[in-house]
């Protein structure tokens, strides 16, 4: 027989990790390097496309400046920190 539940989607608001436990200290982790991220860093590749002067230095691998995908990083980097917030706050 088919199942008859049906799922539903729910804002992250509603959702706690107990703290203490291994799901909360890998959100923990997941905070803290967001917020290692130096924004300069982040936007250097925006500024110079823009013709601005970047500030700070390049980040490298992907976020190099030679390389085409430069700058795809940060639309991954304000999502998880949207959904940071979101499950946060």
């Amino acid at each position: 027989e088919p199942p008859t539940a049906t799922l539903q989607q729910f804002s992250l608001r509603r959702l706690r990790l107990l703290a203490g436990s291994a799901q909360w200290a890998s959100m923990q982790v997941n905070l803290n390097y967001l917020l290692s991220i130096d924004p300069d860093t982040l936007l250097w590749a925006w500024r110079r496309n823009a013709g601005e002067h970047p500030k700070g230095r390049p980040a490298g691998g992907w976020e190099a400046p030679h390389m085409e995908l430069r700058g795809h990083f940060l639309g991954h980097y304000l999502s998880a920190c949207a959904m940071t917030w979101a499950s946060t706050n």
